[in-house]
């Protein structure tokens, strides 16, 4: 059994232009795939209440004056707040994109 390689021969100028055709159809759906994939939505849900409730009982959990609790739950609300202001922002500059 000979392990050489055999060439096989073209059939004339029709193989080569489906092959050409067949190649360039995948080389553009390739390109086409790698063009759209980035630009897909990401669905992010987040669960407020559940958030809100694992702030408060970790603040519980501490012993904290009523100033500093207070400082605590508007240092927290702040956070959240530019949080959802800079997922919103970065939505509407998505939307603008499409």
């Amino acid at each position: 059994m000979s392990t050489a390689l055999r060439v096989i021969p073209e059939r004339g100028v029709v193989g080569l232009s489906v092959r050409r055709l067949a190649l360039w159809a995948v080389l553009l759906s390739s390109l086409l795939t790698l063009w759209l994939v980035p630009r897909q939505l990401g669905v992010v849900r987040f669960d407020m209440k559940q958030t809100m409730a694992a702030f408060y009982l970790s603040a519980a959990k501490q012993s904290l004056t009523p100033a500093r609790s207070e400082a605590l739950s508007a240092r927290f609300n702040e956070a959240l707040q530019r949080d959802i202001a800079r997922r919103m922002q970065a939505s509407r500059e998505w939307e603008d994109t499409q």
